[in-house]
C-alpha cells in the first residue's frame, strides 16, 4: 500500500479519473471539490488539521507604504470572482490576510 499528503491541486485530475483513491482531507471542514471525503478529523483523529498555504514575502526594510500596496493589490486579486473561480477549480481556497498576520 502507498500513501502520501498532497494538496488537493496536484491530485484533483487523478481523483476524478479513479487513478488515486482520497482516504480524507486534512483541512477542518470537507473540501468543496471533494464533498464526499471525510476530513483526518472526522476519521478518528480529533483535531487535526493541516492546511497548506503560500505567501509573498518581501526584503527586510522594505518600505511600510509598499508593503500595504502589495498587501492590497495582492487581496484585490485574491478575492476577485475570476480568481476564486480558477483556484476553487483546482480545489484550493482563496484566502487573504493583513501583512503580518499569523492567520490566513
Amino acid at each position: 500500500m502507498q500513501i502520501a499528503f498532497l494538496g488537493i491541486p496536484a491530485v484533483l485530475a487523478h481523483v476524478k479519473s479513479g487513478k488515486l483513491r482520497v482516504l480524507a482531507v486534512t483541512g477542518l471542514s470537507r473540501s468543496p471539490e471533494l464533498p464526499d471525503v471525510p476530513t483526518v478529523d472526522e476519521s478518528g483523529v480529533s483535531g487535526y488539521e493541516v492546511s497548506p498555504w503560500y505567501g509573498l514575502l518581501a526584503p527586510a526594510g522594505t518600505p511600510r507604504e509598499r508593503i500595504e500596496r502589495l498587501s492590497a493589490e495582492t487581496t484585490s486579486i485574491v478575492r476577485s470572482a475570476e480568481m476564486r473561480e480558477k483556484l476553487a477549480a483546482q480545489g484550493a481556497e482563496a484566502a487573504a490576510a493583513h501583512p503580518g498576520s499569523t492567520r490566513r
